[in-house]
């Protein structure tokens, strides 16, 4: 069986094309290297050759799948497409604002021609912050969201919303996962969210900055329960039965819900470094939880990693890497 993983130089791409491997998939990979890099790849032990990385680095809306390419010639037995190219941390879509909304909209439309030509299923990498900052909790996947259209986020959030509407259109079979705050090894140093900055802070010996009073509360999904979401979404009898139901759409993260404050005073203790406080960043969701409810049932799928463990992986991660960089 052959995949096509985008993204997969990522933080959850890596991961993704580690199991797939493991799972005795064939991979091919593209990624234009914006924010991932084949470091991932060496730090899960993935040999080089390993993964056909399609066109070196290249970005996913660039992909030419015209009559005789060869991309399409390498794709053409393709079963699955794991769609993860995009910025995805908001330090990060702010600062590549173009290559976001690319692979959100252009690259999302050249793969679902692709999943007609192929007769493939597209499974679409979301996100939470579809919801926005949310009126109702936890979040369901019928929850339309209450996003700002103008906001700092919006080309991340609303490129989301369209890339899925993309998906329902023109998509012969779809999946799409909504991912709440995964977390683990592989994560950038300077990737900009809570736990990277955290422990970036934390290691190098600065206050941890907490952001409003910090009562505004996350739920962390340890990146192997993500992965392990994903793949059992695409794997769903139910889903391949009919990919317009609602249950098309799944929530995959971790419902146990915890304030930055209390994660943020974790990490303090650990290092012996203070908490300061910043503004609350505008249009930063209050509340985060997700009713996995739709993943329990359909997919028989749930978090398995406690916070305590992956926390301790990830805290081991961020101290290898702290030394890698010096």
């Amino acid at each position: 069986m052959k995949a096509l993983v985008t993204g997969n130089l990522g933080f959850i791409g890596s991961h993704l094309t580690r199991a797939l491997l493991d799972a005795g998939w064939e991979v091919v990979g593209i990624d234009n290297g914006c924010t991932g890099s084949e470091a991932n790849l060496r730090r899960l032990d993935i040999p080089p050759g390993a993964v056909h990385q399609l066109g070196g680095l290249l970005d996913v809306a660039d992909l030419d799948i015209g009559p005789g390419s060869l991309a399409l010639d390498i794709l053409r037995d393709v079963t699955v497409i794991f769609h993860l190219a995009c910025p995805a941390s908001p330090k990060m879509y702010a600062a590549h604002p173009r290559a976001t909304f690319r692979a959100l909209c252009q690259g999302t439309m050249v793969l679902a021609q692709l999943s007609q030509l192929t007769d493939s299923t597209l499974v679409l990498a979301s996100t939470s912050e579809v919801y926005g900052d949310p009126d109702c909790h936890p979040q369901e996947e019928s929850y339309r969201g209450a996003v700002n259209t103008l906001g700092p986020r919006s080309i991340y959030d609303e490129g989301k919303r369209l890339a899925e509407a993309l998906l329902y259109h023109f998509a012969s079979s779809w999946v799409v996962v909504r991912l709440f705050n995964t977390y683990g090894p592989n994560m950038a140093w300077d990737d900009g969210r809570l736990l990277p900055n955290l422990f970036a802070q934390g290691i190098s010996g600065h206050p941890l900055t907490v952001y409003g009073d910090g009562s505004q509360t996350r739920s962390f999904c340890y990146v192997s329960d993500t992965v392990r979401g994903i793949v059992q979404a695409y794997a769903s009898p139910l889903m391949l039965e009919s990919q317009h139901e609602p249950w098309g759409v799944f929530n995959i993260g971790n419902d146990d819900e915890r304030t930055v404050l209390s994660v943020a005073e974790r990490i303090a203790e650990m290092y012996g470094v203070e908490i300061a406080r910043e503004a609350l960043p505008q249009d930063d969701p209050v509340r985060r939880r997700p009713d996995i409810t739709l993943a329990r049932e359909c997919l028989g799928w749930q978090p398995r990693v406690a916070f305590d463990e992956g926390l301790q992986h990830t805290r081991e991660y961020f101290e290898r890497l702290a030394m890698e960089l010096k």
